[in-house]
């Protein structure tokens, strides 16, 4: 309510400013149940939200944008899954398969760990030493698994280079 005119404001959708999130809060709503027990008696996880719910949340933070009252529960939502992992063991597939990934080859795809300095054939003559060729360095640039193994960060990879030398 607008506090002079005592009228409610109309929000236009149709603009470039607002993002439309009606057809997220409908197809959220569509899956609301009630519930039979007292919310004193409700756990969160299984009772309020499913773990599907919350391993889909894409941490945009878009709902926190739009919320009329500010709630900042993108952090919630992490703690929450934080808490699947560790202390119940209960990680989506994907996320199986890229820890065992990194367990065994040491990067989130699987791919062989000799293949992780093949990025620094590519630099043009440009030297690239390892940590066990110059122990003493002054500066270390880590690469991380997407400027070792992604065809695109692989480009940043050697463009960083090529400035730094």
């Amino acid at each position: 309510m607008h506090a002079v005119s005592g009228e409610a404001p109309q929000l236009r959708w149709e603009t470039d400013a607002v993002t439309d999130i009606r057809p997220t809060l409908s197809w959220q709503q569509a899956s609301w149940k009630t519930r039979e027990r007292p919310a004193e008696e409700t756990e969160l996880l299984g009772g309020v939200m499913t773990e599907e719910e919350i391993w889909s949340c894409t941490t945009c933070r878009n709902c926190e944008e739009m919320c009329p009252v500010g709630n900042e529960h993108v952090d919630k939502i992490v703690d929450l899954r934080r808490h699947l992992v560790l202390m119940q063991g209960s990680v989506p597939h994907g996320g199986q398969r890229a820890m065992q990934n990194i367990e065994r080859q040491g990067n989130p795809w699987g791919l062989s760990r000799n293949d992780r300095a093949l990025w620094t054939d590519e630099t043009l003559g440009i030297p690239v030493p390892t940590v066990k060729e110059n122990p003493d360095f002054e500066y270390l640039f880590f690469v991380g698994s997407m400027g070792s193994y992604d065809l695109r960060s692989r480009k940043v990879s050697r463009a960083l280079v090529k400035v730094a030398a």
